[in-house]
């Protein structure tokens, strides 16, 4: 991120991220954590490396919450015109949920959005949820699960 001027809306979160399409949230957790927003950009560290990203290069916001045994996790999957993408999570550096960590992820989705608002060029879709493939996958997961503990 561009340090060579000081702006004094930036505020960095650190919270567990991973760049590009991989969906599960709850596999070994990556050691990549921590990114920065400021009125204009996002960056972050991924891979040991600096990745930034203007925030009109943002495409799609999409928010879902996960649960895996009694642990509700929730992530913000960001898409970018150039198709990559960053997922931002609630998870602690063990794959668990942690109430700092929670308040902490609220603070960034609401950080960002707000930053977005005031981007009156940006044609950003808004989602949420499990897709209907997902969903579907789950219920019929549910029902063999079922099935075979009778």
């Amino acid at each position: 991120m561009d340090t060579s001027h000081s702006d004094p809306n930036r505020k960095s979160y650190d919270l567990s991220l991973r760049a590009g399409e991989r969906r599960l949230v709850w596999s070994a957790p990556d050691p990549d954590h921590g990114l920065t927003l400021t009125d204009h950009d996002i960056a972050w560290i991924a891979g040991g490396q600096l990745s930034q990203a203007s925030l009109r290069d943002i495409v799609e916001v999409h928010l879902q919450i996960g649960y895996f045994r009694n642990d509700a996790i929730a992530s913000c999957r960001l898409r970018f015109a150039d198709g990559s993408t960053v997922l931002i999570s609630s998870e602690s550096s063990g794959g668990s949920e942690d109430a700092a960590l929670d308040e902490l992820y609220s603070e960034f989705v609401y950080d960002l959005h707000a930053r977005l608002a005031t981007r009156r060029e940006a044609r950003i879709a808004f989602t949420s949820g499990f897709s209907e493939g997902r969903c579907l996958f789950g219920k019929v997961i549910a029902v063999v699960g079922g099935c075979s503990s009778s």
